[in-house]
């Protein structure tokens, strides 16, 4: 995992912004994909890892932009 972390700059893989801290891995798989800060974590997460819903929640969210 510290070189995950080391990899990433100590930064969550997705925001960039949050210290890495949460393994991240590929549920069927068990295959570890990053590491994550607990708020990127919990919203794949709430999301099921659904790319498709991810996409639906972004083009909401711009619409109101």
């Amino acid at each position: 995992m510290a070189s995950l972390v080391e990899q990433q700059d100590g930064l969550c893989a997705v925001c960039r912004k949050e210290a890495a801290v949460q393994v991240d891995h590929e549920h069927k798989a068990r295959k570890v994909r990053g590491i994550l800060c607990d708020g990127c974590n919990g919203g794949l997460g709430a999301f099921n890892d659904e790319p498709e819903l991810l996409e639906r929640a972004a083009q909401y969210l711009e619409s109101w932009n």
